[in-house]
Parts: structure tokens; sequence; C-alpha cells
């Protein structure tokens, strides 16, 4: 097979979420379809639209887009926002530093998962019981 090749299969299966991008990638979840993380700390950035964005290992930085996302955190000790709209933002098992607050006037969902967590959030936002550390605005 030759080298044209492999690099036009490599992008099909990428495009196809099939395969990860390189390990501590940059993920636009516009390029990449389907947004997972790798194994090493990312950086994933949501579209304008909904997304559905899972962060695997490592200290992921992951942001939502314009709109209600579904926000996961992975084993590391990861930075979630949510940005427009009512997200559903998900901690993972390591502590993580959540942020609802700021991008909407409330109605997003924070889980923060195990792990010393810190979540910054609305006073409509609903915080699960296993947020150690909740702050909102003065």
């Amino acid at each position: 097979m030759g080298k044209r090749m492999v690099i036009l299969a490599a992008a099909l299966l990428l495009g196809a979420g099939l395969a990860s991008p390189a390990q501590g990638a940059f993920i636009d979840c516009a390029t990449f379809g389907i947004c997972w993380g790798t194994d090493e700390a990312d950086d994933i950035t949501g579209t304008d639209g909904y997304d559905e964005i899972r962060g695997l290992e490592g200290g992921d930085d992951i942001r939502g887009g314009g709109s209600g996302d579904d926000i996961f955190g992975g084993e590391g000790r990861d930075s979630l926002k949510g940005n427009g709209g009512d997200d559903a933002i998900h901690g993972g098992p390591a502590g993580d530093e959540i942020r609802a607050a700021g991008d909407d006037s409330g109605g997003d969902f924070v889980d923060c998962g195990g792990g010393d967590d810190e979540a910054w959030a609305n006073p409509g936002d609903f915080i699960d019981f296993d947020c150690e550390i909740v702050h909102f605005p003065d």
C-alpha cells in the first residue's frame, strides 16, 4: 500500500470516528465529528450546536459550544466548561474543576463525580450532592 493510500485510510478512519487523533491533541468537534479524547491531556472544543464530548485519560481541558451540550470528564483531573445553553457536565473519578457559571442564567446540570471537585455555578443550575466545593456569583 502506497504512502498516499495509508494517509487516505487514516483520514477516513478519523472522519468515521473509528480511530483517535494523535495523543495529547487539540480536538475540534467540527473536525472529528464524535468528540472523544485520548489517553493523554487533551484540549477539546465543542461546536455552536449540540455536542457530546467525552474525555478519556489525562487531565483534559474541555469546553462546550454555544448550545446545550453533554460533557463527560475522564480519568484525569479535568477542567470542564459548559459555555452557552443548558449543559449537562459530568466530572470523572479524579478531582475536577467544573465551570457552569457565567455562560448563561442557569439551567445547567453539574455532576462532579469522584475526587475532590470544585464547581462554579449560577443560582438556577442543578448541582449534584457529590460536588465538594461550589461557588455562586455574588
